[in-house]
């Protein structure tokens, strides 16, 4: 299901945006390290997996 782009402000994290409710690396996030938009980083491939579902 889809929501609003995030992404992890954690420097050691991946540098893709998020935009899927089911995404685990997305889920994995702390909510403390999650903002939101695209920070023009890539898709995730995970939910540009679960989009094509």
């Amino acid at each position: 299901m889809k929501v609003n782009p995030y992404y992890s402000k954690k420097p050691q994290d991946t540098h893709v945006f998020h935009d899927d409710r089911n995404c685990e690396v997305g889920k994995a996030i702390a909510i403390e390290n999650k903002k939101f938009g695209t920070n023009g980083y890539p898709h995730c491939p995970q939910c540009t997996a679960l989009a094509g579902k």
